[in-house]
């Protein structure tokens, strides 16, 4: 799946609609609303909080798919990727602490990089994510040296015809870039740590991934041509390098320190623990597109994993999403989802699950802080959250 798509599917997943949009709308900044839900064998609480933007326009054009939080949970980075600008947020007083300016262009021109993601490294060090590869930023719009000559490392050590993506850095090994080498983005899939200082690659085989092929489909019908494949996200939690797609709910880890590699496969009850079916490759007809796209976003997708450090566990959430019946375009129009959250323990061992009734959308950001789910949610322009709790 080509960047774009990636970032148009991200883009369409912001947030949560129906019955909470009128409890929202009497919300005022700071305040809490509690709420008590009893899911499958869970009890949660839920309230609501916006962040103090201290008249600020912050930018949530893209639901923020560009944001990514601290390695301590105190700060949330926000790149505004039109200015570009980042802006920081302090999460524990809920307000907007500094707007830092990015040069576009020159030697800290930051160009395209952050479109697909930022994520804190520590310090004042952040990974902008971008092809053909990421750039490492301080807070102050000064491009570091540390991945400079990644592309021509990379393309040295990968062999011809095939990529490495989805870069993933480990502040604790500077000297390493995990990611996901692949032929044609859609084949003979391997997980790559690749050495900076002597260009040497070691790779790792994801057997499980070659069905990945029955899930990428083209449109094109001489006029317009339109890719969809699945969604792959390799994010460093806890040390561990987490592999993850949208397709399946399993998992690769690799700890670094051990340096082990595994796989964990789950089997869930509420819904399926993978995408299903097959399809044809390429599609020339906008109702066939229509009907197959259905059918493939509207089977259980999945989201990568996030690390609670008080619960000492993790969490993800996997999805139905609900679309029309009727043939109305070559897009079909999305109704709503069934949301689904999983609980695994810090051995990746699953504990529970339990469907969200109350969510009726896909959820965008979310992250893990002081024993709280947040959500991000756009509340009349203004940064908010939805933060529930397990009991």
């Amino acid at each position: 799946m080509s960047t774009y798509n990636m970032l148009i599917e991200k883009g369409k997943k912001e947030g949560i609609i129906g019955a909470l949009l009128a409890l929202l709308t009497l919300l005022s900044c700071g305040n809490r609303v509690e709420k008590g839900v009893e899911g499958n064998q869970l009890t949660f609480s839920m309230d609501t909080v916006i962040v103090d933007s201290k008249g600020e326009f912050l930018f949530l054009n893209w639901g923020m798919s560009t944001a990514c939080i601290s390695e301590d949970g105190k700060t949330l980075f926000n790149f505004n990727i039109q200015e570009p600008s980042l802006e920081t947020i302090d999460l524990d007083r809920l307000e907007l602490v500094n707007i830092q300016s990015f040069d576009k262009e020159g030697p800290n021109g930051v160009g395209n990089k952050g479109r697909g993601g930022i994520v804190h490294l520590g310090g004042d060090r952040i990974h902008f994510k971008g092809w053909p590869s990421p750039d490492i930023f301080t807070t102050k719009g000064e491009k570091l040296p540390n991945l400079s000559g990644l592309y021509g490392i990379k393309a040295k050590a990968t062999e011809n015809g095939k990529d490495f993506m989805y870069e993933a850095a480990n502040a604790a090994d500077p000297q390493f870039v995990y990611g996901i080498i692949n032929e044609n983005s859609v084949k003979n899939f391997e997980f790559g740590k690749l050495n900076l200082l002597d260009s040497s690659l070691q790779t790792y085989a994801l057997p499980t991934w070659e069905k990945f092929d029955a899930f990428t489909i083209t449109y094109d019908d001489g006029n317009t041509t339109d890719i969809w494949g699945p969604l792959i996200y390799v994010v460093n939690i806890q040390q561990q390098i987490i592999v993850s797609s949208n397709i399946s709910s399993e998992l690769y880890v690799y700890n670094p320190h051990l340096d082990s590699f595994h796989h964990f496969t789950y089997s869930y009850k509420l819904t399926k623990s993978e995408k299903t079916g097959s399809y044809p490759r390429e599609i020339s007809d906008p109702k066939e597109f229509h009907n197959i796209f259905k059918s493939i976003y509207g089977d259980v997708s999945f989201l990568p994993p996030i690390w609670d450090p008080e619960g000492q566990q993790f969490y993800r959430i996997h999805y139905e999403t609900l679309y029309e019946d009727e043939f109305s375009g070559m897009y079909p129009e999305r109704l709503g989802a069934d949301v689904y959250l999983s609980i695994y323990d810090e051995n990746f061992q699953l504990m529970d699950e339990v469907q969200l009734p109350q969510f009726q959308e896909i959820p965008g950001f979310h992250f893990a802080k002081d024993g709280k789910i947040w959500i991000f949610q756009n509340i009349d322009d203004e940064m908010g959250f939805i933060r529930f709790t397990l009991e």
